[in-house]
């Protein structure tokens, strides 16, 4: 496991699946670019592309608390909410991908403190045996 982790490309088995956090992140965007087309018409492009590029929701949670108080703004409220589900799963898979790289950052260690005990033992063995040897034959004893 060591060698492969090591010498090999193949490496450790991520727990997140990159290109769905990729995807995620665009589709994001692209609901938030979206959205700040149809409610802010006016605001300029520049900005729109800024927000939605950024991820910037702080408008959306405005926006959704104004429209949880009137039922008749239901499919906004619904529209809004499955945005920031969105962006809880954007953040949700970028946690994972931390956890990721934390975790291969620490396997090797983990690998290595797991042997300690077995090399530091066949290290006792070698010396045992050796002063074993030793003392049956008595060699190396001064004449």
């Amino acid at each position: 496991s060591i060698y492969q982790e090591i010498f090999t490309k193949t490496g450790r088995i991520d727990v997140t699946d990159r290109k769905a956090r990729t995807d995620t992140i665009e589709s994001l965007k692209r609901m938030i670019r979206s959205w700040l087309e149809e409610y802010f018409p006016k605001m300029p492009l520049e900005e729109k592309i800024e927000r939605a590029e950024t991820m910037d929701i702080s408008l959306i949670e405005e926006r959704f608390e104004e429209s949880i108080k009137h039922i008749y703004e239901l499919n906004s409220v619904v529209r809004m909410s499955l945005i920031e589900m969105q962006f809880i799963k954007k953040e949700l898979l970028s946690a994972l991908v931390a956890m990721d790289e934390l975790m291969g950052s620490n396997e090797i260690n983990m690998q290595i403190a797991a042997m300690t005990p077995a090399v530091m033992l066949l290290m006792a063995i070698r010396k045992g045996f050796s002063f074993v040897f030793y003392a049956i034959l008595q060699v190396g004893k001064s004449k």
